[in-house]
């Protein structure tokens, strides 16, 4: 699995693809928690405890870095 998001992140400088690892069962990626369970997969949204849900108007007059996702 290494060497395959090696060769992903190779592939274009200002793309770059994290090594995620399960824990107990769960795996966070792109703001989706997907949960193994004996039978099936479930999937729910996810945003990291730093997320704080705030997101600025495009009409407004902040830098436009502040309002890329």
């Amino acid at each position: 699995m290494d060497q395959f998001v090696y060769n992903l992140n190779k592939v274009h400088s200002n793309v770059s693809f994290p090594n995620e690892v399960e824990a107990d069962g769960q795996l966070a990626y792109l703001y989706v928690l997907l949960t193994k369970t004996e039978t099936r997969i479930e999937s729910t949204t996810y945003s990291k405890n730093t997320h704080t849900g705030l997101c600025n108007k495009w009409e407004s007059f902040s830098p436009i870095q502040y309002k890329k996702m």
